[in-house]
């Protein structure tokens, strides 16, 4: 790897009668390695791309910009935005952002991880990270990361590993992430209408997702076969055993998001439904004494609180036990 050669601290050493004209000569000089080396590792992260992925980005970026030039999705849109922007949804955010890069970091110290895995650290992070985040609410125990610790160590990712790993040239790739994108969209409408009209569009476009999907498994299982290489290198294996560490490093972070969002809403309730001050500081404790840390305990609590009266403390202590 191309070891950058330029000291900050030697160009801030540099003495002020040196002139401008030799910092900027020095800064050049800096530039020269700088820039060519960030270049490559641009074209290097680029590079762990596959077609697939590629084409997929092309087709959803295009439906994307489609979809905003209606005016009521922009509108839906600009909500979403503004309630991700909300204070509490967007500290939650931030701290959970941040823990994921201070496991990045972690890993990177311990050697397990490294720029080419940018790409899979991203699909991560927006397919189980941010997943598991707007699930807080529903997280009643820690069974639920259980489940997903249980997905990433069983067997059957694999299978979607070896396939991903051999992918068809570009063109190609277009026409049947094309086809694949929309016989889901189809088969997605036709079940929410539960329609007996829709059932045969909605057959025929899961059996078409099923031939795409035998395409796919018997195209990288052929490859495989004649070229294992490609899928035991070291980059492809750090790719495959990266999701655990990471996940298994921010369970903590969404626990406590958890727990925090469910206790929350238990003292808004209880501001809500009980009127003197003293009363809501005692329910209030008998809550956090009875529950503690266990979310399952709090989450509890939460379901069974009614809005329109405070409960007493005997009710608190009975829905904390279950």
């Amino acid at each position: 790897m191309h070891v950058i050669r330029f000291d900050i601290g030697l160009w801030r050493s540099v003495p002020e009668r040196v002139g401008s004209e030799c910092r900027a000569t020095f800064m050049r000089a800096a530039g020269q390695e700088i820039i060519p080396f960030m270049q490559q590792q641009i074209t290097d992260v680029l590079g762990t791309i596959s077609t697939r992925e590629l084409a997929i980005i092309i087709w959803l970026g295009l439906a994307l910009i489609a979809m905003l030039c209606s005016k009521s999705v922009r509108r839906s849109a600009s909500s979403l935005v503004r309630a991700l922007s909300a204070k509490y949804v967007a500290a939650n955010i931030l701290i959970l952002i941040i823990g994921v890069c201070l496991s990045v970091w972690l890993l990177k110290k311990a050697g397990l991880w490294n720029y080419l895995l940018i790409k899979t650290t991203v699909v991560w992070f927006f397919t189980v990270a941010t997943t598991a985040f707007f699930k807080l609410s529903d997280i009643s125990s820690f069974s639920f990361f259980m489940r997903v610790m249980r997905s990433k160590l069983s067997l059957a990712v694999l299978m979607p590993f070896v396939i991903s790993s051999y992918t068809f040239s570009l063109w190609i790739e277009l026409i049947i992430v094309l086809f694949l994108l929309f016989f889901t969209a189809m088969a997605a409408i036709s079940k929410s209408y539960q329609k007996p009209e829709y059932a045969l569009v909605l057959k025929f476009s899961n059996a078409i997702i099923v031939v795409i999907a035998i395409v796919y498994i018997a195209y990288g299982m052929f490859e495989f076969l004649s070229d294992p290489s490609l899928v035991v290198s070291v980059l492809r294996l750090k790719e495959l055993i990266l999701p655990i560490p990471l996940t298994i490093m921010t369970i903590p972070i969404i626990y406590m998001q958890a727990l925090y969002l469910n206790y929350q809403s238990i003292f808004l309730c209880f501001n809500a439904t009980a009127t003197h001050g003293q009363e809501r500081r005692k329910l209030k404790k008998v809550v956090i004494f009875s529950c503690g840390f266990a979310v399952s305990k709090v989450y509890r609590v939460r379901k069974n609180l009614n809005w329109l009266y405070p409960p007493s403390l005997s009710d608190i202590s009975r829905y904390a036990s279950g």
